[in-house]
């Protein structure tokens, strides 16, 4: 579903079990290729350690682009934080829960 220039922004929680993509690997979420630093001292494991947490994502017209600490947000500022590995794109509306609209409209019918 396409939506007015594509400028739709929003922060969400991906849904467990939603089908994702990431770093060129399919998978069910929570399993990814979480950041080595969430893991830091404790065995790494291919699934986030906080599954709920929350994501800036933004919707291209097939799917969103879900950005977070560690998870492709690239801090060019200098603030802290890490790139990690890359976003995790998500398909469809109905795999991620809505939390705030930051820009854009959502549309009418998801």
């Amino acid at each position: 579903m396409k939506t007015s220039g594509n400028k739709l922004k929003v922060v969400c929680r991906i849904k467990e079990g939603a089908s994702i993509f990431q770093d060129h690997h399919f998978d069910k979420w929570p399993g990814c290729k979480p950041p080595a630093k969430e893991y830091e001292g404790d065995p790494y494991q291919r699934q986030a350690k906080n599954p709920a947490m929350l994501f800036e994502a933004r919707w291209n017209g097939r799917y969103w682009e879900c950005k977070a600490d560690g998870y492709g947000h690239l801090r060019s500022n200098k603030d802290p934080g890490d790139y990690g590995n890359g976003s995790i794109l998500v398909h469809g509306f109905s795999n991620v829960d809505i939390i705030e609209v930051l820009s854009g409209e959502l549309p009418n019918e998801p």
